[in-house]
């Protein structure tokens, strides 16, 4: 009985349950209430039970389960009104579910990311929901009317069977036209094997006959003609003759450019004239003279003549059809539904695993808001348009609409900055589609005009033969908005485009694109074009292969018309096309670090917008002024992410720019570039007609071996991951309740694999304010000053970050006098002595407010609004306290531990002051930048000290990371940025590593090591910093940064500090509290708290990571592989101990294997930080270990709890 009431407990139902029980015997009631209560006490997951056999009049337990879906999302609904932290699973049991209406979630259901709800089979079993009716056995039969039978081909017609549905009381629907320039439109109702989809009657039976001539062109939509009215092409073969008698005859082919099909009814067939008159125009209107100008006929009864083929006599109520070899005609399906199969509004947390969706006319899943909705591991198939679509599509109005397609990419297309409410963080990962209709998936999401991320994902799919109804620009996946991902799909089978893009700053990465654009002419694998402010983007380490085909000019990446701004590193083209690539007369694109195989011409490159795309786009009236007006070009936040964009009316308008070509490999290549010199920069690149070492070039490995001659001639090449690109093996979700949360997980330490080898640690900000006057006046003691330091020591910190005001050494003379014996001098000098004795380095940030600090005065820049500052003296006096500040620090008081420079902090995040008139924020401070380097060198100072910025503020694409690597990389020798969580407070791991990318992507060119400077946690309010659960939020920060390269991350702060004047008695700001400032790890001794000498929880994960990870001193940083939910970092420290972190990001145990490339023989020491386990103690300053794994060699076996980080070190 217990199996029945595991879903712990509706308390609604127990007494239908106690009833049961008690017709049986009364001790099972005694049993049942004494283990209905353990139950609810020891878990947290309700579950329900759904079977096909089951009833809504049942209570959705495993023996007595619902029927439906919707139940069981209306008994959650009620359930957690009670429990609104638990999580919920709803198991579905072997069958199918037919769905005559949307299954539908909305903002009642916004489940929790440590509560989540959870739709999948129960156990192993086969769910399949369905949007369509299963075609009973004895409806199927064969064709026993000869009138009909006479009219198919003599040859095949004992093989055409016949489905008499005049009793289902079905609405077939109809065909609507559909093609180029079109709304999406739904299908008329189609029929479905189990795994493969029917087609409409077609001749040929593949591919295309040309017309001979075109009588009529008909009107032509695009040139403003819309009297509809048809055409007429004359044609050459007899056998269309035969569709005259035909009921529905319809013809579908490229009648115009070979970018633009189309599909329409025929009205007329004069089979004298051999002619054809259609009943509708195309957009373009028809032309003939070009290879891909043909069509075919479809919906034709008399041409069924191979398997797979079927034809719908709505008159007679029949479907006539040619069975698949081996077909199971007990599992035949006809589509139904029009509406979407499910839908989410505004809903959060929701996933779906391991279920087929499947046989609609319509999409099968909409998303609009919201965040977290998954599909993992599902099938989705036999869709009439969409699978998938993330965001709103348009009515048939034009005006945009829920749950709706309609002419989605024409609205997009005069509307580019539409934000189409796609919500967040959603995820289609280890999926496969096949068999839609009109694309696969529609992923949006983000701001064009902020730049704000959707961070929505296609992950680890399988995407193919998704275009049986519409043919071009419906790619396997449109993606629109901004920083959406797609990484790790195979996509092949396709007409056309298999990714079509729209927005910024998205990734496109580890893909296989393959047997792609095998129709038409003049389109790209991946397509992109007419806007140049749709910048950012990236795609890397694809693998291209075996796309295009005999007739047209196909690329594998398509820059059209003027699109620009796109990195292309790492990839693989073999046999891509018959030109690799086409630049149609962009800028900014960049071509690096690629092999190029097997291909006629890699790059076409033209300079179409100085001639025919001159008048359509650049002039007064083209659409790209509209374009870029509608995002700024020139303001914020363009300006900073994309600074080459600023000028683009002004710098040689129309000449491509900028476009780079170095570092490739290109192998039996005819032609590298077509174009002018002037429109490519082309670096040094390899052109080779043998195998120029690849693993093997006769299976397609196009790994380089490392014995290759490549590495010799481009010792900067890279070596292509060729091993990962691709589909990776299934990656299970949290929080299901099955056994997979207790396998053991794979982490990986790659020993032999140096990420980085000049680590400098887990730092912080920690201010120089310990011996300042405001902290005596408040009660700052000795002791105090001796417990803080003790914590730095212990803590082994490696860089300070501290605050260095203008005041303390100049008074209020605007830079004139400078007293190096002042009161707050002298009290930074002992904090310095302290740091020296410490082994701190010292990172001095020389100002903070910009504009203020340069025309310095001591009040308030509010209470001095007579100032005015003074854009020739101020920067030169700003320098001067500078240089003469680091003379007195470093040359006179020995403090040579001073080794950083930061310049202000946020230079651009708010206006800190005046700027000057005739310059502007951005132009001010390079100006001020420069003057200081200029007399830090004059004063031979500069090779001291080392300067950092433009540590800017964590703006979702690294907010000014790309302007000062074009305005200031001679001035910057370490680039930093900003990254808090302003945008979700719930982000974690993912979300700060791409914070990370995003600018690290922009000066990656340079070289040059980068910062994390500031991090933290703000939101949803300061007291989330005081939770046990911080030091894991921390740890997860700290390995992010670390796997994406930074040198180091500094939190924000070491520890609450009273701050100095002007902030000493600040209150009510940025958590500031009389002059306190929480935001740190442990609290200020004499702040208004309890236990004010004792350290927040999280100081003790920070405190044992900074302290065994090491840095500086040779210290290495090694390659890890992550697992799910668990992330690892290993380190070198001092060149030859050995630290590895863990961090469960689950809110479950999980046990996990490390496992080390090379053997290591080492002991390792336990730390361990639980979250639930930790003790407050103020004289405690790091975390003993508990565990000791002796002589360790390949491997270690270990378990940590929810939420728990761990270190293991030979570090003592």
């Amino acid at each position: 009985m217990l199996n029945s009431i595991y879903r712990n407990i509706n308390l609604n139902y127990i007494g239908m349950v106690m009833e049961m029980i008690i017709r049986n015997k009364v001790n099972n009631l005694i049993l049942f209430l004494t283990l209905s209560v353990s139950i609810m006490a020891q878990t947290n997951e309700i579950h329900f039970y759904v079977s096909p056999n089951g009833s809504d009049n049942n209570i959705g337990s495993i023996d007595l389960p619902f029927v439906s879906i919707d139940k069981a999302i209306d008994a959650i609904r009620a359930e957690r009104i009670k429990a609104p932290k638990a999580s919920y699973t709803v198991f579905l049991r072997k069958g199918i579910y037919h769905i005559s209406k949307t299954i539908e979630f909305d903002d009642r259901d916004v489940f929790g990311d440590e509560a989540p709800l959870n739709i999948r089979p129960y156990e192993d079993e086969s769910v399949r929901i369905s949007g369509g009716i299963k075609i009973p056995q004895d409806i199927i039969g064969f064709v026993t009317d000869t009138t009909i039978s006479n009219r198919f081909i003599t040859r095949v017609k004992d093989n055409i069977l016949q489905i008499d549905y005049s009793g289902l009381n079905i609405d077939e629907g109809k065909i609507q036209p559909h093609g180029f320039g079109r709304p999406y439109t739904n299908t008329q109702m189609e029929l479905f094997g189990r795994e493969r989809a029917y087609f409409l009657a077609r001749w040929p039976n593949s591919g295309f006959i040309s017309y001979n001539r075109v009588i009529e062109k008909g009107s032509t939509p695009s040139e403003g003609d819309f009297s509809n009215k048809g055409a007429v092409i004359e044609y050459t073969a007899n056998r269309i003759s035969r569709w005259q008698s035909s009921e529905e005859p319809w013809i579908a082919g490229f009648f115009h450019y070979g970018f633009a099909d189309d599909a329409l009814p025929i009205k007329n067939i004069d089979i004298e004239k051999k002619q054809i008159t259609t009943g509708l125009p195309t957009f373009y209107g028809f032309s003939s003279g070009e290879s891909f100008n043909s069509f075919y006929g479809f919906n034709i009864k008399e041409d069924i003549d191979i398997p797979g083929e079927y034809f719908v006599d709505k008159k007679n109520k029949k479907i006539f059809f040619y069975p698949y070899d081996n077909e199971d005609l007990s599992d035949l399906s006809l589509s139904l539904l029009e509406k979407p199969l499910i839908t989410f509004e505004n809903s959060a947390n929701i996933c779906f695993e391991n279920i087929i969706i499947e046989c609609t006319r319509g999409m099968g899943i909409y998303i609009e808001g919201g965040n977290n909705i998954r599909f993992n591991s599902c099938t989705i198939r036999n869709i009439g348009t969409v699978a998938i679509c993330l965001g709103k599509g348009v009515d048939e109005n034009g005006i945009p609409a829920s749950k709706l397609l309609g002419n989605f990419k024409e609205y997009l297309y005069s509307n580019q900055t539409w934000d189409r409410n796609c919500g967040s963080d959603h995820l289609i990962e280890n999926c496969e589609i096949f068999n839609t209709g009109s694309g696969g998936i529609l992923l949006g999401g983000g701001n064009r005009l902020t730049l704000e991320r959707g961070n929505n994902r296609v992950s680890n799919c399988s995407i193919h033969d998704f275009n049986r109804y519409e043919k071009t620009y419906r790619g396997a996946i449109n993606i629109d908005g901004v920083g959406n991902v797609i990484d790790h799909n195979e996509i092949y089978n396709c007409p056309a485009v298999a990714i079509h893009l729209n927005g910024n700053d998205h990734l496109i990465e580890y893909n296989i694109i393959h047997d792609a654009v095998t129709d038409g002419h003049d389109m790209g694998a991946i397509y992109y074009g007419r806007n140049p402010s749709e910048r950012g983007n990236i795609v890397r380490y694809n693998y291209f292969h075996h796309n295009g085909n005999k007739e047209g000019t196909i690329m594998s990446v398509y820059h059209d018309d003027g699109a620009c701004g796109m990195e292309v590193y790492g990839n693989v083209f073999y046999k891509p096309g018959n030109i690799a690539v086409m630049i149609g007369g962009g800028n900014d694109i960049v071509y690096r670090n690629n092999i190029f195989v097997d291909v006629p011409i890699a790059f076409h490159v033209d300079n179409r917008m100085q001639n025919w795309g001159k008048e359509q786009f650049l002039d007064n009236n083209g659409i790209f002024h509209k374009r870029l007006n509608e995002v700024g070009i020139d303001k914020l936040p363009y300006s900073d992410a994309y600074p080459n964009l600023s000028d683009y009316w002004t710098n040689n308008l129309g000449l491509p720019k900028r476009n780079i070509i170095k570092n490739n490999l290109f192998v039996g290549v005819g032609q590298i570039h077509n174009g002018s010199s002037e429109w490519v920069n082309l670096g040094e690149n390899i052109t080779v007609f043998t195998d120029p070492g690849f693993e093997s070039y006769s299976k397609m490995n196009f790994k380089l071996r490392n014995d290759s001659k490549v590495f010799t001639i481009l010792p900067d090449f890279e070596n292509i991951p060729f091993d990962k690109i691709g589909r990776k093996k299934r990656i299970f979700v949290d929080n299901l309740p099955t056994n997979a949360n207790k396998d053991t997980q794979l982490l990986f330490v790659h020993n032999n694999e140096t990420l980085m080898d000049n680590f400098l640690g887990v730092n912080g900000v920690y201010h120089g304010f310990a011996f300042m006057p405001e902290q005596l006046r408040k009660g700052m003691s000795a002791s105090d000053r001796e417990r803080e330091f003790s914590r730095i020591k212990n803590m082994g910190l490696n860089i300070a970050r501290t605050w260095y005001r203008p005041d303390w050494a100049c008074g209020s003379n605007l830079y004139n006098d400078f007293n190096w014996n002042s009161q707050k001098m002298l009290a930074f000098y002992k904090w310095l002595d302290e740091m020296k004795k410490l082994n701190v380095d010292i990172a001095l940030q020389a100002g903070w407010w910009f504009t203020n600090d340069t025309y310095f005065h001591s009040g308030n820049l509010k209470d001095n609004d007579s100032i005015v500052p003074n854009p020739e003296k101020d920067p030169a006096r700003f320098a001067k306290w500078i240089t003469e500040s680091l003379q007195q620090l470093i040359n006179v008081k020995n403090y040579t531990n001073i080794k950083y420079l930061v310049l202000f902090t946020e230079p651009l995040n708010y206006k800190s002051g005046i700027v000057p008139v005739g310059y502007t924020q951005n132009d001010y401070y390079e100006k001020v930048c420069k003057i200081i380097n200029e007399e830090l060198k004059k004063a031979g100072l500069r090779d001291k000290i080392k300067i950092v910025g433009p540590n800017s503020g964590s703006t979702r694409n690294a907010q000014w990371i790309g302007w000062a690597k074009h305005n200031l990389n001679d001035v910057i020798d370490i680039y930093s940025w900003h990254a808090y969580n302003a945008t979700r407070w719930d982000r974690e791991y993912g979300g700060w590593k791409e914070i990370v990318e995003s600018g690290k992507n922009k000066i990656s060119e340079t070289g040059k090591p980068f910062w994390i400077d500031e991090y933290g946690c703000g939101i949803p309010n300061e007291l989330i910093r005081t939770e046990p659960d911080y030091g894991n939020y921390i740890a997860q920060c700290i390995a992010a940064f670390i796997k994406a390269g930074a040198q180091t991350s500094m939190i924000w702060l070491l520890m609450d500090q009273q701050y100095v004047d002007p902030l000493e008695n600040s209150d009510g700001n940025d958590s500031f509290h009389n002059g306190v400032h929480r935001w740190g790890l442990s609290k200020w001794p004499h702040d208004n708290l309890p236990n004010a000498k004792s350290p927040y929880p999280a100081f003790y994960a920070f405190s044992m990571i900074s302290k065994y990870l090491g840095g500086r001193n040779e210290t290495k940083v090694f390659k890890t592989t992550n697992s799910d939910s668990l992330y690892i970092v290993a380190t070198q420290p001092n060149g030859k101990e050995l630290s590895i972190m863990v961090v469960n990001a689950s809110h479950s145990a999980k046990k996990f294997e490390i496992k080390f490339t090379e053997s290591i023989n080492f002991n390792l020491r336990k730390h361990l930080y639980d979250p639930e386990q930790i003790i407050l103690d103020e004289d405690k300053f790091n975390i003993d270990y508990d565990k000791e794994f002796k002589n360790v060699q390949s491997n270690i076996l270990d378990e940590l709890p929810s939420r728990g980080v761990a270190v293991y070190s030979t570090m003592k």
